[in-house]
């Protein structure tokens, strides 16, 4: 099974990927609120739409999920055929699409895994947070093995987490979401009445 996918969207959708990673990575020292800030239903929408079309029209029902897993392990840890990669840019200027094998089956059932955690309002525990940060990377090699030229484009060279000052004022968002969340949740308490003076009777 041969999947095309055009270049200009396999970059986004890589961006996409790498940043999710990074996300995760971040969440392990941060506090979950702020990867769920940058995560906001829409969001995470537009993230399953790219996992669709990323498969296209592929006949999925076909691939044997064990399989499509094994190989996509494979190929997250092979290395490139050296002329593929001294010849990564000059196939980038020309190339208008890029192939992917039984892996994708693989890829969208595991990024799908990881919408549905980044739309969950609580963390997973620590050790599934480091598990699937890892698995995320695995799939940014396929990626990179299947299009080498990818980290080479401008856009892939400053990719931040939701959590990095970079990122929020890109985004036009606070700098500090708890400092933020605390003042808004102490500006819209009421003001509690005064206790009542204690005077000493004579």
């Amino acid at each position: 099974m041969t999947v095309k996918v055009d270049k200009q969207f396999l970059l986004r959708f890589y961006i996409l990927i790498r940043e999710a990673e990074r996300s995760l990575h971040s969440a392990l020292s941060s506090d979950w609120s702020e990867l769920r800030r940058g995560y906001p239903p829409e969001k995470i929408e537009y993230f399953r739409k790219a996992i669709q079309d990323f498969l296209g029209e592929a006949p999925l029902e076909s691939v044997d999920p064990r399989q499509s897993e094994a190989y996509a392990n494979r190929l997250a840890a092979a290395e490139p055929n050296p002329l593929r990669v001294i010849f990564r840019s000059w196939r980038w200027t020309r190339a208008c699409t890029y192939s992917f094998g039984v892996e994708v089956r693989y890829v969208a059932s595991f990024l799908r895994q990881i919408a549905g955690v980044l739309s969950r309002e609580t963390p997973p525990p620590r050790e599934t947070l480091i598990a699937l940060r890892m698995q995320m990377s695995a799939v940014e090699r396929i990626i990179q093995f299947r299009c080498c030229a990818i980290d080479d484009q401008p856009s892939t060279r400053m990719i931040w987490s939701v959590q990095d000052r970079a990122w929020r004022e890109k985004h036009g968002l606070p700098m500090n979401y708890t400092a933020a969340a605390a003042k808004n949740r102490t500006e819209s308490q009421p003001v509690p009445a005064s206790a009542p003076s204690r005077t000493s009777s004579g």
